[in-house]
């Protein structure tokens, strides 16, 4: 009898030792890639350095695919690949898995702030390049999830879901604006709060440039554009791309409408 209870340790211990030594290696693994995937994401407003980025995270995401952090960076990664991509087709479809990452997450998390965050940009991009009538019904989800977000942090992203909420506004047609999704006043406040949370979020006074356009306030659409040139592109480190992404957007909209 004891003979055989050493043989089944014997058999626990031959089973269980090469599974506790794995998995070790899989975390070492998981955080090799995600931070192969983080050094191109540095560069991200650079199309290529963003596939790579995309290309580890997703190697990443087959290890441990309920990683909430990695899966939005996914999502964050497809809306950035969707932004830069000339086709719209293709563009649609890199949103639609972006929105996909964030919604994996909402699904265990309902509450996740960067998961509805994520779910509505992507989704939002989605709407824009499909059009208001064919996409409309989708507006009350869209404000519900920045309810979500809004409710727990206000800064998130440094005013992002104020700057959400306002592009949504200026692609929305004017004759629903007023109906459907708030005022260009609306926006614009939304805007200047988003500004007061981060004053060297580029993102933020490019959105607002388009809205005094879109009033017909010229020279304060300018002088957003002019601020966007003004602040340098590592006044947040973190946010370098977004600022050379910003600047250049700048200085081809001050092109197209102030240079004669």
């Amino acid at each position: 009898m004891k003979n055989r209870n050493v043989t089944i340790w014997n058999l626990l211990y031959i089973m269980l030792v090469p599974l506790v030594m794995v998995i070790p290696a899989i975390t070492a693994d998981f955080a090799e890639l995600k931070a192969k995937g983080d050094r191109y994401w540095e560069s991200r407003d650079n199309q290529l350095y963003l596939l790579k980025a995309i290309d580890w995270y997703t190697r990443a995401f087959e290890m441990r695919s309920d990683d909430e952090n990695l899966l939005i960076r996914l999502s964050t990664a497809y809306w950035w690949k969707g932004n830069g991509i000339p086709e719209k087709e293709k563009r649609k479809e890199a949103y639609a898995v972006g929105a996909k990452y964030a919604e994996n997450i909402c699904r265990s998390n309902p509450n996740s702030i960067g998961g509805n965050f994520w779910y509505a940009t992507n989704r939002a991009s989605y709407c824009r390049e499909v059009g208001f009538i064919k996409s409309a019904f989708l507006l009350p989800e869209l404000n519900s999830r920045m309810k979500i977000v809004m409710e727990q942090d206000k800064l998130y992203d440094h005013g992002g879901p104020q700057r959400l909420l306002a592009r949504v506004v200026y692609h929305t047609p004017i004759f629903f604006r007023g109906i459907s999704v708030g005022t260009l006043e609306d926006a614009e406040k939304m805007l200047h709060e988003a500004i007061g949370i981060a004053p060297t979020f580029t993102t933020s006074y490019l959105f607002l440039s388009d809205i005094y356009r879109e009033m017909g306030r010229i020279d304060l659409a300018k002088q957003a554009l002019e601020k966007v040139l003004s602040i340098s592109e590592t006044a947040r480190p973190e946010f370098t791309a977004e600022n050379r992404m910003d600047k250049k957007k700048a200085r081809e909209l001050i092109n197209k409408y102030y240079k004669k």
